[in-house]
C-alpha cells in the first residue's frame, strides 16, 4: 500500500492511501481496522443492486458490528419510519433498507472456522479492476495450529444482466488434509423493516430468501445455486476423486436465530439459509465453489407491477449456473467495455489523477441504471447507508449533468423523476403556505423527509434546480418531447411557487426573498442569498419562455397542460416584473456579489489559520460560533457564476473567487469541483489543478471522512465536471458549444467523449493544441477560444 505525499491538496500534504495504477485499485496490506473504508471502496454495483467490499467469509458475530457494514441495496427497496420534529410538519422518512447479502460463505477446515482475526495473513492483496468490473482477492491464511491455506475469490456484479451477481471462491491447502465444509449462503440478518416471507432450498445446489419491507411492501427474493468444481476434491469416506460433488447433504435455515435486543426492543429473528458441501481437503490440491445469485424485486421495471419476485429470482439464479462463472464474467466485462469506450478520460502523465477519475467514473454507473424514472442517485448511491439512501438536489446539479453529456438516455429517466414526483412537491408547498411545487431538500418518495428545520424548511434554492436541470437536458439534447410532456409542467409549477414565494420590498424596490438557507449551509435562515435569488429569477425567466413556446409549437398540448395546473394569463405579467426587479445582492465598493445582506456584518474568517484539528468546523466548532462567521461550507456565489456563467462579466468572477476563496472550509464534498472548475476559467491553473486532485481522489485518499457510509457520488461527477468544464473549458451557451482548453502542467495528454444533440464528439488535448473529431451525426458548428469551428462528420479539427 503506498503511502505518498501529494502537496498539491488545498495547500494541506495528504497522505495517498492507494498506490497509482491507470486501471487498478490495490490494497496490499491486511488492516481489519480499515475494513469499512476499504468495503466502500472495492463495492460493486450494476445501477440496479450494490455489493460493498465485504470479505465472503465476514466477521464473527462478537465484532461484526466493530468491523463492518455487509450493507447489500437494491434501487429503491426502503420503507418509512418515524422522524421529524416540533419545528416541522415532517412525521415520517423514507429510508433506504438493507436486502439480504448473497455473497457470504462459512469455511470449517479441520474442525476450525476460517476466521482472518483468528490466525495469521499473509501474501495479502485486494485488487478492483475497474476496467472489468471484478474485485480479487488473495491470501494465505495459517490458523492457531499452524495449518496454511491459500485463498482467492473473484466477484463480480453483471453489468450484462442487472438481476445477476456470481463469485469464484477457491483455497489450496498447502501443509495439511482434512475435514472441510464449504457453507454458501444467504444472510438476512440486520435487514431490518423487513419481514421473511420465504425461506427454502432448490434443489441439491440452491436455496432462496424473500422479505418485504414493513410499511411501504417492497418484496425482494434473492435465490442462489452453487457447485464445487474443483476435481480433486474427496468426499466423506471415499478414497476417490470426483469431477463435481454434486451431492449436497445439508440444506441449513435459520429462521429464528436470536439476537440480543436492543432496550425496549423485541427479540429479533435472523433469517438465514444456506448450503453445506462436506469432503476431504487435501494438501496441494485447488478446492473451488461457484456461487451465483439471482436477485428480483416486486417493483422491477422488466416485469408485470405486482408480480412475485421469487420464481424470476429463482429463475435468473438457474439460468446463471447453466451459463457457468467464466462466460458471465465475458458478457460483464463486454458490457464495462461498452461502457468505457464512451465514458472514459484518458490522462496521460499522471496515474493519480488518472486513477481518480476513473474511479469516479466506475462508479457513476455503478450506482445508476438508468431505466426507472421513478429512482433518482442517493448520495451515496447503492455503496453505503450514509444519508440513509436519500436523494437531494446534488442530483440535478451535479449528477445529471454527467449523464447528459455521456448517456442521454440515462439523464432522461433522471430528468423525469421529479416529474412523477410533482404531487409531493405541490403538497410540500401547500403545506408551507405556497402555490405550485416546492421540491423537498431530501426525499426517496417525493415527499419532503427532512426533520431539520434550517435545512428541510429553508433551503428552498433545491427548487430552482429543478428547472435547470430541465433547461439543461433540454438544451443539450434537444428532446423537447421530454419538455412538452415533463418538464414544462416542473417549470411552470416552480416558477408559480417563487411567485408566491418572494416579497416586493417598497423601501428598496426590489422583490426579495428573505429566511432561507443557501448552498452554504453555515448560513442558516439568512435573508436575500444571491444565489437562491439568482436561481429563483432563472427559473421565473425560464418560465417565461417555455410558456408561449409550448403554446405555439404545441397547442393542444399546451391547452391541455393549461387546464390541468389551472394556468391563467396574469400569472405571465407578475413573473415579468419579478424578473425585472428581483434583488441580486452586490456590494459596489468591494465589487463582488454579497452571498446574503448580513454577509458582511458576520465575524472575518481566514480558513487557512484554522488549525486541521478544528476541521471540519460543524463538527469541532460550536453550532453559534459557526453561525456568526463568515466561514463558507461549499461553493455559493461560485457555483452561481459557474451555472449562470454569462450573467457576470470575468472581473466580476475573478473578485468574486478572490474574496470567497479563502473564506471556504470545503466541509462538504461538493466543493472543491466547482472550485477547480471557476479556477481554470480564470486562468488560476495551480488552484484548478490542487482542487481537481482533491476532488477525484477523495474516496481514495481521505480515509478518516464519511467514505466508511458510502462514495460521495454528486462528488465523483463534480470531479468529471472539473475536467469537461474545468481544464477544457466546456460551456453551452447560445445554442452552442464553447471550448477553452487548459491542460494542467503535469499531463501530457488528456481525451474525452461527450454526445450533444445527437453527435458524438471525441476531444483530445495536449499541450498546444487540441484536436475534435466528429464521431456520429451531422457537422456542427462550436466555439473554441472564442473563435467558430466547424466540425465535419469523420474529421478531425485541430486548433
Amino acid at each position: 500500500m503506498a503511502q505518498v505525499i501529494r502537496p498539491l491538496t488545498l495547500g494541506v500534504p495528504i497522505m495517498q492511501h492507494f498506490a497509482p495504477h491507470d486501471w487498478l485499485v490495490v490494497d496490499d496490506a491486511f488492516n481489519p481496522d480499515l475494513n469499512r473504508f476499504h468495503e466502500t471502496i472495492f463495492y460493486l454495483g450494476n445501477g440496479y443492486m450494490g455489493v460493498r467490499g465485504v470479505p465472503e467469509e465476514g466477521f464473527p458475530a462478537a465484532i461484526r458490528a466493530e468491523k463492518s457494514s455487509p450493507y447489500t441495496f437494491v434501487a429503491p427497496i426502503y420503507d418509512i419510519v418515524p422522524s421529524g420534529g416540533w419545528r416541522v410538519p415532517v412525521r415520517e422518512c423514507s429510508v433506504m433498507v438493507k436486502v439480504p447479502d448473497f455473497f457470504p460463505i462459512n469455511l470449517t477446515l479441520g474442525g476450525v472456522k476460517f476466521d482472518t482475526l483468528a490466525g495469521k495473513v499473509a501474501d495479502y492483496s485486494r485488487t478492483l479492476n475497474m476496467k472489468e468490473g471484478t474485485v480479487v482477492r488473495k491470501l494465505t491464511w495459517e490458523d492457531r495450529r499452524g495449518r496454511r491455506t491459500e485463498f482467492e475469490s473473484t466477484r463480480f456484479v453483471s453489468m450484462a444482466d442487472r438481476h445477476v451477481a456470481a463469485f469464484r471462491f477457491s483455497f489450496r491447502p498447502l501443509n495439511w488434509t482434512g475435514a472441510a465444509v464449504v457453507e454458501p449462503s444467504i444472510d438476512g440478518c440486520d435487514t431490518g423493516r423487513q419481514r421473511q416471507i420465504g425461506i427454502g432450498g432448490i434443489g441439491k445446489d440452491g436455496a432462496f430468501l424473500c422479505v418485504e419491507t414493513l410499511k411501504t411492501g417492497h418484496k425482494t427474493a434473492m435465490a442462489m445455486r452453487t457447485r464445487l468444481v474443483e476435481s480433486m476434491c474427496e468426499k466423506p469416506g471415499r478414497g476417490r476423486s470426483s469431477k463435481s460433488s454434486r451431492e449436497l447433504p445439508a440444506l441449513r435455515y435459520a429462521r429464528g436465530r436470536q439476537r440480543r435486543p436492543q432496550r425496549s426492543q423485541k427479540t429479533s429473528t435472523c433469517p438465514y439459509v444456506s448450503r453445506q458441501f462436506r469432503f476431504t481437503a487435501k494438501k496441494g490440491t485447488l478446492c473451488t465453489i461457484e456461487k451465483y445469485a439471482g436477485v428480483c424485486t416486486s417493483r422491477d421495471t422488466d416485469a408485470p407491477p405486482g408480480r412475485d419476485p421469487k420464481p424470476r429470482a429463482i429463475a435468473k439464479a438457474a439460468e446463471a449456473i447453466k451459463t457457468g462463472f467464466d462466460l458471465l464474467l465475458d458478457r460483464h466485462r463486454a458490457a464495462w467495455a461498452r461502457i468505457w469506450a464512451g465514458n472514459d478520460v484518458v490522462i496521460e502523465g499522471d496515474s493519480a489523477a488518472q486513477q481518480g477519475i476513473r474511479l469516479c467514473i466506475f462508479n457513476m454507473h455503478q450506482n445508476y441504471a438508468g431505466d426507472d424514472p421513478l429512482v433518482n442517485m442517493a448520495a451515496k448511491g447503492l455503496s453505503g447507508p450514509g444519508y440513509g439512501g436519500l436523494y437531494w438536489w446534488d442530483t440535478e446539479m451535479y449528477m445529471l449533468p454527467f449523464f447528459i453529456y455521456t448517456d442521454p438516455a440515462k439523464a432522461r429517466k433522471l430528468a423525469m423523476y421529479r416529474w412523477c414526483t410533482i404531487a409531493g412537491a405541490r403538497r410540500k408547498a401547500a403545506w408551507m403556505g405556497y402555490k405550485g411545487a416546492m421540491y423537498p431538500w431530501v426525499t426517496i418518495d417525493g415527499e419532503e423527509r427532512s426533520g431539520d428545520w434550517e435545512y428541510g424548511m429553508f433551503e428552498q434554492h433545491v427548487t430552482s434546480a429543478m428547472a435547470y436541470a430541465a433547461h439543461h437536458y433540454v438544451e443539450a439534447t434537444q428532446d423537447f418531447d421530454y419538455l412538452w410532456n415533463c418538464g414544462a409542467e416542473v417549470v411552470i409549477e416552480t416558477a408559480r411557487f417563487w411567485a408566491s414565494r418572494v416579497c416586493f420590498n417598497q423601501r428598496r424596490g426590489r422583490y426579495l426573498i428573505n429566511g432561507v438557507t443557501g448552498p452554504d449551509e453555515y448560513a442558516v435562515n439568512v435573508n436575500n442569498n444571491c444565489y437562491t435569488n439568482a436561481m429563483a429569477k432563472f427559473n421565473v425567466d425560464y418560465a417565461l419562455k417555455v410558456v408561449p413556446l409550448m403554446r405555439n409549437s404545441q397547442p393542444a398540448k399546451w391547452r391541455e397542460l393549461a387546464k390541468k395546473i389551472g394556468f391563467r394569463k396574469t400569472e405571465l405579467a407578475h413573473w415579468r416584473d419579478i424578473s425585472r426587479r428581483m434583488l441580486i445582492p452586490f456590494d459596489p465598493e468591494l465589487g463582488i456579489h454579497l452571498q446574503d445582506d448580513a454577509f458582511l456584518d458576520r465575524d472575518p474568517v481566514d480558513v487557512s489559520r484554522i488549525p486541521d484539528s478544528e476541521r471540519p468546523i460543524n463538527s469541532k466548532w460550536p453550532w453559534e460560533r459557526v453561525l456568526r462567521t463568515q466561514a463558507i461550507k461549499q461553493a455559493d456565489v461560485l457555483l452561481l457564476m459557474f451555472l449562470l456563467g454569462d450573467s457576470f462579466t470575468d472581473d466580476e468572477k475573478r473578485r468574486n473567487y478572490e474574496f470567497y476563496e479563502p473564506k471556504t472550509t470545503h466541509d462538504s464534498s461538493l466543493s472543491p469541483c466547482i472550485h477547480a472548475i471557476m479556477a481554470a476559467e480564470l486562468g488560476l491553473d495551480a488552484d484548478a489543478f490542487k482542487y481537481y486532485l482533491r476532488s477525484a481522489r477523495l474516496d481514495l485518499d481521505d480515509v478518516n471522512r464519511n467514505a466508511s457510509e458510502g462514495f460521495h457520488v454528486a462528488n465523483m461527477a463534480g470531479s468529471w465536471m472539473s475536467i469537461v468544464n474545468g481544464f477544457a473549458g466546456m460551456r453551452l451557451a447560445g445554442g452552442k458549444l464553447h471550448f477553452n482548453p487548459r491542460l494542467p502542467r503535469q499531463w501530457k495528454r488528456l481525451a474525452f467523449r461527450i454526445k450533444f444533440r445527437g453527435r458524438t464528439i471525441a476531444i483530445e488535448m495536449r499541450r498546444r493544441q487540441t484536436a475534435f473529431r466528429l464521431e456520429t451525426g451531422n457537422q456542427l458548428g462550436i466555439v473554441v477560444a472564442g473563435e467558430n469551428v466547424l466540425l465535419r462528420p469523420g474529421r478531425e479539427t485541430v486548433v
